[in-house]
């Protein structure tokens, strides 16, 4: 264990899009094991584009970024993606085997463990999010929340330090809602959670981010920031019923 290294370190990222437009700015913060943060900001705040620089998706154009004493970089693509899982927000785009557990299984294959390990990880995951019955089904054959749950399962079994999720609760219904949510708060694994579920930063993260226009407008106690009217609604945001009930 590298105790002594941030879980995510990024410094002064900057990413512009082809056309010159910039995505991200001067974008810097730091995460440490065990923390619980929301990403928060409106769409088009640049949150999809730096999720997708914390596995190197996207290698950094300028600046760097270091997942625990690791640079991201290309030769270093392996090591970083065994550390930074990424659930993202359309399971479809994860689910492509015919059958769930399969689907679990390739993150372990494809880094060398053996059929015992793999097995067993992809056994903890289907367990973790409760589809152990459901793991000869392929993918398309389940409910739109069994699917964002089986995505999960496929980073899970890679048993990463980082989690990254993009809009777990999205176009759930409320009981798939409180499903994710009461999976999510028995994780114990550094979380990253991008997301326009008010309810769901406020009873999971300690910590908050909020990004607009590819800059961080603030990082620190996601209580305090998410309880800022002013804050939150000059950056697309609302304030979540609970913060409202602690006022």
């Amino acid at each position: 264990m590298h105790c002594h290294a941030h879980a995510i370190e990024v410094d002064h990222l900057n990413y512009r899009y082809q056309d010159g437009t910039l995505a991200l700015y001067g974008v810097s913060f730091l995460i440490s094991h065990g923390m619980r943060v929301a990403l928060l900001g409106p769409n088009g705040a640049g949150k999809s584009t730096l999720i997708e620089h914390l596995n190197g998706i996207i290698l950094p154009q300028e600046g760097r970024i270091l997942i625990e004493d690791v640079v991201v970089g290309p030769n270093t693509l392996a090591t970083v993606r065994e550390r930074v899982g990424i659930v993202f927000q359309d399971p479809d785009n994860m689910l492509f085997m015919t059958s769930i557990a399969q689907d679990v299984a390739f993150g372990p294959l494809n880094m060398g463990l053996d059929g015992a390990e793999v097995e067993k990880r992809t056994n903890y995951a289907l367990d973790a999010v409760s589809l152990s019955e459901k793991r000869d089904k392929p993918g398309m054959h389940l409910s739109f929340g069994q699917k964002k749950r089986a995505a999960l399962a496929t980073v899970l079994s890679m048993q990463p330090r980082v989690l990254v999720l993009d809009e777990p609760t999205s176009n759930l219904d409320p009981r798939a809602k409180r499903n994710m949510s009461e999976l999510l708060e028995h994780l114990d694994i550094t979380l990253l959670i991008a997301t326009h579920d008010m309810e769901l930063a406020w009873n999971m993260c300690d910590t908050a981010i909020v990004l607009d226009e590819g800059r961080i407008v603030c990082m620190g106690d996601a209580h305090g920031i998410m309880r800022n009217e002013k804050l939150m609604l000059e950056h697309g945001l609302e304030v979540p019923p609970s913060a409202r009930c602690q006022q």
